[in-house]
């Protein structure tokens, strides 16, 4: 997909919980699996995860958002991106730098249209969970990864992996059924307005948490936390 077919296929929204951010998304007139058959030729077979503004990207979002200090004094990470929205927050609130990574070619095609609807700077690269490797001192976020047990296993081990690395490590409880239950410390709760078609309730309740020192150390000793 080009960025040229991304405009030509999207319409722009901002979301609920950070309406300061303008997004290439889902036209009114579609619903997701509309989007995704009529599209086809033009995305191709992988989800369009990128096309929707997830609950745990708008809780991140809101959070950097909402303290600014985290984000200005070293690079911010948002990996798994999706549409850029958490990476696109970072560099509004004062990054000096912000990279934007998903597995997901046209993930990161939309990534960076959105970071020039908001007139901000981002780098992008693709590269899976299990591959990519930070600098050291980054702020790695993680929106909504615990979406299927598979990738929800890989997202926890890979947070503590790069933890373990010397990189701070935020992600978004959405109360996804493989998010860790265990080894978390909350650092801030939202409460968020959902649409029907992605979720199963109208209101949501979002938490932003990091995993606990003891919940790494006990991920390298061959134990993943409870999910």
């Amino acid at each position: 997909m080009t960025p040229d077919q991304l405009r030509s296929i999207t319409a722009h929204t901002s979301p609920p919980l950070v309406p300061e951010i303008m997004l290439a998304g889902l036209p009114h007139h579609h619903t997701f699996e509309t989007f995704r058959t009529q599209h086809q030729a033009v995305i191709g077979v992988a989800t369009p995860y990128w096309l929707v503004a997830w609950p745990g990207g708008q809780g991140l979002a809101r959070y950097l958002l909402d303290t600014p200090k985290l984000a200005s004094r070293r690079r911010v990470v948002d990996l798994g991106c999706g549409n850029g929205l958490v990476a696109i927050a970072a560099a509004m609130a004062g990054a000096p730098s912000v990279l934007a990574v998903d597995v997901d070619a046209n993930a990161l095609v939309c990534a960076e249209e959105n970071a020039g609807l908001n007139r901000v700077d981002i780098e992008i690269e693709q590269a899976d969970l299990r591959d990519f490797t930070p600098s050291r001192g980054d702020l790695i976020c993680a929106g909504d990864l615990w979406y299927d047990q598979a990738t929800g296993r890989q997202a926890t081990g890979c947070l503590a992996r790069l933890r373990d690395g010397e990189c701070a490590a935020l992600y978004c409880d959405a109360g996804r059924s493989y998010r860790p239950r265990s080894g978390v410390t909350c650092l801030k709760t939202y409460d968020l307005s959902a649409s029907p078609e992605f979720e199963s309730a109208a209101r949501l309740s979002i938490r932003i948490c990091t995993l606990d020192a003891a919940n790494i150390h006990s991920m390298h000793a061959g134990h993943v936390p409870q999910v």
